[in-house]
């Protein structure tokens, strides 16, 4: 994915989120001269991931399987038994017939919110491994998967509860949706399990300067501060 075209999709969606009269925090909109000048003071933000995410499932097709994300906050809470507890907020801008790959979440469980545009198209597959157990809760009413596929549809204010390990889908119908996302603590480092193989994060062809940094940028930025530190 060029480095130019991800510029030009995060400014959509900034427009999008601010047409739904949603206010973005201040790290939203750091250059990275910014998040540069800032160093130490923002290392807690860098390891948390919070920022933009901009994926293309399938290189060169962003527009028909990519998605931009931005996480608010992604909070982890070590209980005494090791397993990491907390909670994670995002905001999702999902273009008309943008399509995500059939994946699901081991250990993250989700609300998916459609905050407003089109209707969000929700595929949940059934998995031969939990019979009998409930896929989701709908507007807070449980479903239950009664066919191989159950499609679940969401109109502006409606949504979608996913228990860990349910495979899904979900595509924006009619026009673009704004979507929340609140989960329990996020890392997708290692709790994305997609159907296909599928790269989460995508190589960049650096062919303009970077508008605002995005979280597959944060590695390289979090070792120059850390140097900087301990220098």
């Amino acid at each position: 994915m060029k480095r130019s075209e991800v510029n030009r999709v995060i400014a959509a969606s900034a427009a999008a989120f601010a047409d739904r009269s949603i206010y973005l925090p201040p790290f939203a909109s750091w250059s990275p001269a910014e998040w540069a000048r800032r160093g130490s003071d923002v290392l807690e933000i860098l390891e948390a991931g919070l920022g933009w995410d901009v994926v293309e499932w399938k290189p060169g097709r962003f527009d028909e399987h990519g998605l931009v994300l931005l996480t608010l906050r992604n909070v982890a809470h070590p209980d005494a038994r090791g397993r990491t507890d907390g909670y994670a907020e995002k905001l999702l801008h999902i273009r008309r017939d943008q399509q995500t790959p059939i994946h699901c979440h081991l250990q993250k469980m989700e609300d998916i919110i459609n905050r407003g545009g089109g209707r969000l198209i929700v595929e949940l597959l059934a998995d031969p491994d939990v019979p009998g157990k409930p896929w989701a809760l709908v507007n807070g009413r449980t479903v239950r998967a009664v066919t191989d596929r159950e499609v679940i549809v969401l109109t502006p204010g409606e949504s979608i509860t996913l228990i860990p390990g349910v495979r899904h889908a979900f595509h924006a119908s009619g026009d673009d949706v704004v979507a929340g996302e609140v989960s329990t603590y996020n890392d997708d480092r290692v709790d994305n399990h997609f159907v296909e193989p599928i790269e989460r994060f995508p190589d960049l062809e650096e062919d303009t300067d970077p508008a605002r940094l995005i979280v597959a940028d944060y590695p390289e930025l979090i070792d120059s501060i850390k140097r900087r530190t301990r220098s």
